[in-house]
């Protein structure tokens, strides 16, 4: 991949010596590039991801599946009397989350559990793994409040904060565990320690294309920046005038 890099810089006549580890820089750059390029549809059969076998065989190579993360539990504080708050760490490696699920367990008209080490853990009741459903941060409380929209065993409410994914819950069930689906993203190439791209080999050629024009996009911003900021001589402001 990187002498194929360097072919292509070749054919745009910008034949630079570059160290290996500058190219390396630049296949990341591009690998990166293309599986958001992938995941978002920017592609040329304006399909996102899922939307179509082609995209699904894409990225095979990085989706993650079934990846369970437990909860730690706390009483929220902020929101109306009665509401609580199971919240489960997205996994570091994740670029792209692809779908979320909670393992619940509910009893009704109240699941009894104790908490140990922050984390609830229900003395009886029914369980149950179950798709959660999403809301901004700032329409949570309104959906609480609601309902005909509050959280509730069948469809509980969540939302992202930072690196959380929160699941609101009320008296009648916990959340033990959330499942997610995800995007990794992809193992760094590094020539030296023989870690080669990890995305599907007929993507490779796509991926050096990418860092090949992430490059020279690169150099065209950093040539025309100095450009603006060298101070221009008296006469050759003088030639720029009579030109």
């Amino acid at each position: 991949m990187q002498k194929a890099f360097g072919q292509q810089m070749n054919q745009f006549g910008e034949a630079l010596q570059l160290h290996s580890d500058d190219i390396q820089y630049w296949l990341n750059k591009g690998q990166l590039e293309l599986v958001k390029r992938k995941y978002n549809g920017f592609n040329q059969e304006r399909k996102g991801f899922e939307q179509s076998q082609q995209r699904i065989d894409d990225l095979a190579n990085i989706v993650v599946k079934d990846k369970g993360v437990e909860t730690i539990f706390r009483e929220d504080s902020n929101s109306l009397s009665g509401y609580f708050v199971d919240s489960a760490t997205i996994p570091e490696d994740n670029l792209f989350i692809i779908s979320h699920r909670s393992q619940i367990t509910y009893n009704f008209p109240t699941v009894e559990y104790e908490i140990i080490d922050n984390k609830r853990q229900a003395t009886s009741g029914i369980h149950k793994v179950v798709f959660n459903r999403t809301s901004q941060s700032d329409d949570v409380y309104k959906l609480l409040d609601d309902p005909f929209n509050t959280t509730k065993p069948s469809k509980p409410l969540a939302d992202f904060s930072d690196t959380v994914l929160n699941v609101y819950t009320d008296k009648t069930f916990l959340v033990t565990k959330v499942i997610f689906n995800y995007l990794k993203r992809p193992r760094l190439i590094h020539i030296k320690n023989d870690v080669s791209c990890e995305l599907a080999e007929h993507l490779h050629d796509e991926v050096i294309q990418y860092a090949v024009d992430l490059f020279l996009q690169n150099t065209r911003e950093l040539k025309q920046r100095l450009q603006r900021e060298t101070p221009v001589s008296n006469q050759e402001r003088q030639e720029q005038i009579e030109q």
